[in-house]
C-alpha cells in the first residue's frame, strides 16, 4: 500500500494529478476540491493515498488530509459503495 506521496506536480486536471517522486510519475485520481487546492505544476505537494486493486486495474486515489483518506476508506468498506 502506498500511504502518501510527496513530490513535484507535473500535471493537474479536475480529477487527476501526476506527482513526480524520485523520478517516477504517479497518476493519482483526486476529487475536484483537492485538485483545486494543489499548487501549480512545478511546485511540491503531498497527497495521502488509497490504492485500489481489482482484477483489471490498479488505481491510486489521493486526498489532501489523512482525515479525508480515512473517510474514503470507511465509505468504500460499505457493501455496494465503490471508490469511483
Amino acid at each position: 500500500m502506498i500511504y502518501c506521496l510527496t513530490g513535484t506536480v507535473i500535471k493537474k486536471t479536475l480529477d487527476m494529478v501526476v506527482l513526480s517522486c524520485a523520478g517516477v510519475g504517479y497518476q493519482v485520481l483526486v476529487p475536484a476540491s483537492v485538485a483545486g487546492a494543489l499548487p501549480a505544476a512545478g511546485k511540491e505537494a503531498t497527497l495521502y493515498t488509497y490504492m485500489n486493486i481489482t482484477e483489471n486495474d490498479i488505481s491510486l486515489f489521493g486526498f489532501a488530509t489523512e482525515e479525508q483518506q480515512a473517510c474514503f476508506k470507511m465509505l468504500t468498506g460499505v457493501s455496494g459503495v465503490g471508490p469511483k
